[in-house]
């Protein structure tokens, strides 16, 4: 029960036949900063972060000069914006990480090449791929987030998701989801400043009682 509630039930008015209570103009979430810079990021757009700074939209990385697979030079210009504008359209981080995952294929260790025998060893390798048509391009890692427009790093916790081979998708992010909340003010407070404005004297409002049961004024 809130602080109207209480001030009702101990002080209880006419009600006004008639007339439509006004409707609380509902919370637009799409709108809120932190959902636009999301969404803006998912989808490549520019926008303005926390801090004001500009952001530019989502390009194609630099060449990732790969001598093995010669990359940018199996995917021309034209089928990069292609690739880039797909991805773009998915719109969603989580659903980017499965599309991700799904061109990456993990493979056990076939020789290991640790001259020491002491360096710490690999339990698995990934190749990736980028999907034009029916055939399956093999690229570097270097190209394959070049193409997208990520960063190694996405690719690269993208790939851990799978080294488990029963895994088929990527986990849920967990961001936001804890109860670490430094701004939030504590209950103690809310209950004693509820407890404060009840302690002052009250009487119901004799302009506005038409209009509404809900309005308390303070004696003057």
């Amino acid at each position: 029960m809130n602080i109207l509630d209480e001030f009702n039930t101990d002080n209880p008015c006419p009600s006004t036949s008639g007339i439509a209570p006004k409707k609380r103009k509902s919370a637009n979430l799409s709108q809120w900063k932190r959902s636009v810079i999301r969404k803006s990021i998912a989808t490549g757009r520019g926008y303005l972060n926390y801090k004001g700074s500009e952001i530019g939209e989502r390009k194609t990385g630099p060449d990732c000069c790969c001598k093995k697979c010669k990359c940018f030079v199996q995917i021309n210009e034209e089928d990069r914006k292609l690739i880039l504008e797909n991805f773009n359209k998915l719109e969603e981080t989580y659903v980017q990480n499965v599309y991700l995952g799904g061109l990456i294929k993990t493979e056990n260790v076939e020789r290991e090449r640790s001259k020491t025998g002491t360096g710490k060893k690999r339990s698995c390798s990934h190749k990736y791929y980028i999907k034009l048509g029916n055939r399956n391009i093999q690229i570097c890692r270097n190209g394959f987030a070049s193409i997208h427009g990520v960063s190694k790093k996405r690719v690269d916790n993208v790939a851990k998701e799978y080294r488990d081979p029963t895994v088929t998708t990527p986990a849920q992010s967990n961001r936001g989801k804890h109860q670490n909340r430094p701004n939030r003010i504590p209950s103690e407070w809310v209950s004693k400043v509820e407890s404060h404005i009840r302690s002052f004297p009250r009487r119901e409002s004799h302009y506005s009682r038409n209009k509404s049961s809900v309005i308390i004024c303070l004696q003057s």
